[in-house]
């Protein structure tokens, strides 16, 4: 049956046919606007959780603080709580007002990350960090269902990687701003001018972005039972018996401990071995790490769906090459020592591994069903969160303090090297995963 009105198809293209209608066109313009949006929320999201890694050393000074209480800091203090209160956030994302969920995330992790700079011992930080984690445990699954519904098909790996973008510029922003403000007010005032912007942005999120779930937000028997205990068990057992899923999530989990590893780790070694100061440390590898993630994450998400367009299967099996091929880059990184090159080497890891983010998170989507999305990423992350974010640094830091008696302070370069091993063990699920989507996207 042919329409008169125009439509608008998965690549985002519109249908020859009929010139654009006003009411198409803008709602075109609010999916883009909601994007906007959501990449900004993201990219405040990691500014305040990446900030921490470049104000490691100074915080570790004042605060006389081992490797291993760094590596629980940047790891499970706020990684386990971000995890755990990411399934009830995720399940409320599913069932009521997203970008109200959004917006009271925003402003708790900002007020959080003001809160860290008010910290005079370690406790006090640790219990900051921990509302952090808390507060942004409503951002991404939340989003994520979001951007599954206002961009279908394999427009998906392009909103998702514009979204995880733009959170690659608030790791350039945490990084770059952190080392020259740190350099001139201090590492306290850095996180209370980092936490403020938020605050701001949860209101506007608030006021101006409306929740317009898809036309896959139908009624489903999982979601509507009576007894909301059973619901959500249903939910769970029905994500983790698909094998697809199963190893996305841990293929994704294991290239999230390296990732995390490196990023929180990465300006100490620099200090240590490189003997940058904290300012050079904050442009040098803040754009390293910036530019090399955005860029990576804009290629992806521009070539992701014209290859997954002919392959569906591209969209697990990109990340999974991605991982194989950076391991020798990263631990050449680690151990060269002309310092140039190391950044340079780093730069091509970053942007290599960054290119698969977009595809491999619209995976995830991929494989959910029916207003199952938000839950499908929370336990996605959570696993993430507890493997990656949680063991990632803590690990790092543990093996570290370990070298120490026979590397002295290069210990952490050759801690840094050993855990790129676990990449490969992670490509190995992928590739797995990228066997069996195909068939069980289809049994949805």
């Amino acid at each position: 049956m042919k329409s008169s009105s125009n439509v608008i198809s998965d690549d985002g293209a519109l249908n020859a046919e009929n010139r654009p209608t006003t009411a198409e066109d803008s709602k075109a313009t609010n999916r883009y606007y909601v994007l906007f949006m959501l990449a900004l929320v993201c990219a405040l999201a990691y500014m305040d959780r990446f900030v921490l890694s470049v104000l490691i050393e100074p915080i570790k000074h004042d605060l006389s603080l081992s490797d291993t209480q760094l590596g629980l800091l940047t790891g499970f203090a706020f990684a386990f709580f971000y995890a755990v209160f990411g399934i009830p956030i995720a399940r409320l994302a599913d069932k009521y007002n997203r970008p109200l969920i959004i917006s009271v995330s925003v402003a708790l992790w900002s007020a959080m990350t003001a809160a860290c700079g008010m910290s005079v011992n370690f406790i006090q930080l640790l219990l900051a960090r921990i509302g952090v984690g808390v507060g942004e445990a409503g951002c991404i699954p939340a989003s994520h269902a979001m951007l599954g519904d206002l961009f279908p098909g394999k427009q998906k790996a392009f909103a998702i990687g514009i979204f995880q973008a733009g959170g690659t510029v608030g790791i350039l922003a945490g990084l770059i701003l952190g080392g020259l403000l740190a350099n001139s007010v201090g590492w306290q005032m850095t996180f209370i001018f980092m936490g403020l912007p938020g605050l701001i942005v949860g209101l506007v999120v608030w006021l101006t972005v409306k929740d317009n779930r898809g036309l896959d937000s139908v009624s489903n028997p999982l979601i509507n039972a009576d007894n909301d205990k059973l619901n959500l068990i249903a939910t769970i057992k029905h994500l983790l018996t698909q094998r697809t899923y199963r190893n996305l999530m841990l293929g994704l989990s294991m290239g999230a401990f390296g990732n995390y590893g490196i990023v929180q780790w990465l300006p100490s070694f620099l200090i240590r071995t490189h003997h940058m100061s904290l300012e050079e440390v904050g442009v040098l590898y803040g754009s390293v790490m910036g530019f090399g993630t955005l860029f990576g994450t804009l290629a992806g998400a521009f070539l992701a769906p014209k290859i997954i367009a002919k392959d569906q299967r591209w969209e697990v099996k990109w990340a999974a090459c991605c991982f194989v091929i950076v391991i020798p880059i990263f631990i050449g990184s680690f151990l060269v020592a002309n310092s140039t090159l190391a950044l340079g080497l780093l730069f091509l890891g970053v942007f290599t591994l960054s290119t698969g983010t977009g595809p491999s998170f619209a995976a995830v989507q991929t494989v959910a069903g029916p207003k199952m999305k938000a839950m499908a990423v929370a336990l996605t992350m959570l696993c993430m969160a507890i493997l990656g974010q949680g063991f990632g640094p803590l690990v790092v830091g543990m093996v570290s303090d370990a070298l120490v008696p026979q590397f002295g302070e290069q210990s952490l370069r050759y801690s840094l090297s050993i855990s790129m091993i676990i990449l490969a063990w992670g490509a190995s699920h992928l590739f797995k995963a990228s066997s069996t989507i195909v068939k069980d996207s289809q049994s949805l």
